[in-house]
């Protein structure tokens, strides 16, 4: 009787421990996701700002007649839209990659 007492507490363990690391994993998983999603964000944030600036300053310059300040403004919206680019191509190859171990 001990020994098959033994094996049942031996599988509940076993079976606890796969439980809990099916939990850790997902909570893992779901920290992970939300980290990138935050980077995500930051990125946009980034670039929205970059457009947002060079918006102003483009206008700016164009009211007073500063073409300096209007050329810096056009660049800042460039590099914006530029960091758009970029994250929206790593996203894509970030993409193709996780697929082919899919």
């Amino acid at each position: 009787m001990s020994s098959l007492l033994k094996n049942v507490l031996k599988a509940t363990v076993s079976i606890a421990l796969v439980t809990s690391g099916i939990l850790v994993a997902g909570t893992i998983m779901a920290a992970k996701k939300i980290d990138e999603s935050g980077d995500d964000l930051q990125d946009k944030t980034d670039s929205l700002k970059d457009k947002a600036a060079g918006t102003v300053n483009e206008l700016s310059g164009k009211v007073t007649g500063d073409t300096l300040k209007e050329g810096k403004g056009k660049l800042q919206k460039a590099v914006g839209n530029a960091k758009d680019k970029a994250k929206d191509v790593f996203n894509g190859v970030k993409g193709k990659v996780n697929n082919l171990g899919d």
